[in-house]
C-alpha cells in the first residue's frame, strides 16, 4: 500500500508513523507505574482524575487554535515538532514533582502538547489519505497500539528490575526529544501541503456534533482501561505489580492486529460492522470475562476487546472528513475538540466512581458504554449509505 504513494508522502507518513511511536512507547511505560505516582505522592484516585481533567482542558483549547491558526500559517511538521518538544519532559515531572500542586500543573503543558502532536499528525494523514485516495488512519494509528506494547512490556522489565522512576522517565524525555530530529527531515514542508482557506469559527454541522460525541464518550471512558487497568489488577485481582501492564498489552496487541488488517476486514465485511457491530460483540464478551474475576481469563479476553474496538475511531474521523463542508484541519479539530471533552470531564467522574464504587465497576460500565456506542456509529453509518467510505 505505502509503495503506490509519492515518496514525499510516504517519508511523510513514515515521520509521522514513527512519532507516534516513540510517544506511545512513554506512555506507555507511565500507564504502567500509575499505581506508583499514586502511592508516592498518597493520591486518591479523584486525586489523579483532577491532573487528567486539566489535561483535557488545555487540549480542548489548543485543539481549536492549533487547527484554525497553526496548521494553515506554518504547517504540520512545525506543529508536530512544537508538540513534541514540549511534551518531552512532562512524563519525567509527573515522577519528579514531590507537591500535588505541582503535579497537576504539569498536566498543562502536557494537554497543549498533545494537541500539537495530535492535531499536526492526524491532520497530515487525513491530507495524505485524501491526496491519494488511501486507507492509511488505521495502520498510523497502529503505532500508537505498537508504543504501548512496547511501552507496557518495557515497563514491566523497570519494576522488576528495580529502576527508579525519574531516571527512567529523563532518559525517554531524551528520546522524544531527538525524535524531532525525524519529523524535520521527513516531514511535509509548508510549500508541499495543500493549500486550504482560512475559515472562520463557526459551530460544527450537526452530523459532525453527533461524530463527536460518540468520540467524547470513548475518550472519556478510554482512561478506564489505558490509566486505571494496570491498578485495576493489582488491587482487586490481586495481581503482582510487575505484572500490572498485562491487559494494555494484550489489548493493544489486539487492537495492533486489527489495524494492520483493517483495510482487509472493511472490504470483506463494512465500515458498518467493523466500527459498530463488532465494537459491541467485542464489548459482550469482555463483560461476562471480567464478571468471572479470572486474571488469565481477562488477559485473554483484553486482546479480543482491543480487536473488536481497534478501527472505531480511524472509521468515525473518516466518515467526519466525507461528510464535512470545510477544509480537513479545521473538519478534524471541531470533532476532536468535540471528542477531547471526554478527557476533561470523563476523568472526574471514572475518578469518583472508582474511588466511591470500585475499578470493577469501572471496567463493566466501560464494556456497556462502549457497546452502545458501537450500535449507534453502525446506526449512523446505516443512515449514510449513499456516502460509504469503502474502497
Amino acid at each position: 500500500m505505502l509503495k503506490e504513494i509519492p515518496k514525499i508522502y510516504r517519508n511523510a507518513f513514515y515521520s509521522c508513523f514513527l512519532s507516534s511511536f516513540i510517544f506511545l512507547l512513554v506512555i506507555g511505560v507511565n500507564f504502567v507505574y500509575v499505581p506508583f505516582n499514586i502511592n508516592r505522592l498518597d493520591l486518591n484516585e479523584s486525586d489523579f482524575a483532577f491532573g487528567i481533567f486539566i489535561f483535557g482542558i488545555f487540549n480542548l483549547i489548543t485543539n481549536q487554535i492549533v487547527g484554525r491558526f497553526f496548521i494553515p500559517r506554518i504547517g504540520t511538521k512545525s506543529v508536530m515538532v512544537m508538540g513534541y518538544l514540549l511534551i518531552s519532559f512532562c512524563p519525567f515531572l509527573l515522577f519528579y514533582v514531590e507537591q500535588y500542586v505541582l503535579f497537576l500543573l504539569v498536566w498543562i503543558p502536557f494537554g497543549i502538547a498533545v494537541a500539537f502532536m495530535m492535531g499536526g499528525s492526524q491532520t497530515l494523514i487525513s491530507l495524505i489519505e485524501h491526496k491519494t485516495n488511501q486507507i492509511l488512519t488505521p495502520l498510523y494509528q497502529s503505532a500508537f497500539n505498537i508504543g504501548s506494547i512496547a511501552g507496557g512490556a518495557l515497563a514491566g522489565i523497570f519494576i522488576w528490575l528495580k529502576f527508579k522512576p525519574e531516571y527512567i522517565f529523563f532518559t525517554l524525555g531524551i528520546l522524544v526529544t531527538l525524535n524531532t530530529v525525524l519529523i524535520y527531515k521527513l516531514g511535509l514542508s509548508k510549500e508541499n501541503e495543500f493549500k486550504y482557506e482560512k475559515t472562520p469559527f463557526k459551530p460544527p454541522s450537526y452530523d459532525h456534533l453527533k461524530l463527536g460525541i460518540m468520540l467524547m464518550i470513548y475518550f472519556g471512558s478510554l482512561g478506564i482501561i489505558i490509566d486505571w487497568s494496570a491498578l485495576w489488577i493489582t488491587k482487586d485481582l490481586l495481581a503482582p505489580p510487575f505484572l500490572g501492564g498485562l491487559v494494555i498489552i494484550f489489548f493493544n496487541i489486539g487492537q495492533l492486529i486489527a489495524k494492520l488488517m483493517a483495510v482487509q476486514l472493511i472490504k470483506l465485511t463494512s465500515e458498518k460492522f467493523i466500527g459498530g457491530y463488532l465494537v459491541f460483540i467485542g464489548s459482550t464478551f469482555y463483560f461476562f470475562s471480567i464478571l468471572l474475576s479470572n486474571l488469565s481469563t481477562i488477559v485473554v479476553i483484553s486482546f479480543v476487546f482491543g480487536f473488536s474496538i481497534s478501527n472505531f475511531v480511524a472509521i468515525l474521523l473518516r466518515l467526519g472528513v466525507k461528510l464535512s463542508p470545510n477544509n480537513i484541519p479545521v473538519t478534524i479539530s471541531n470533532i476532536n475538540s468535540i471528542g477531547f471533552l471526554g478527557f476533561a470531564f470523563g476523568p472526574l467522574l471514572v475518578g469518583y466512581s472508582a474511588e466511591n464504587i470500585g475499578l470493577t465497576f469501572n471496567m463493566l460500565a466501560l464494556c456497556i458504554v462502549w457497546g452502545i456506542n458501537g450500535l449507534v456509529l453502525a446506526y449512523f453509518i446505516r443512515n449514510h449509505q449513499n456516502k460509504d467510505l469503502v474502497i
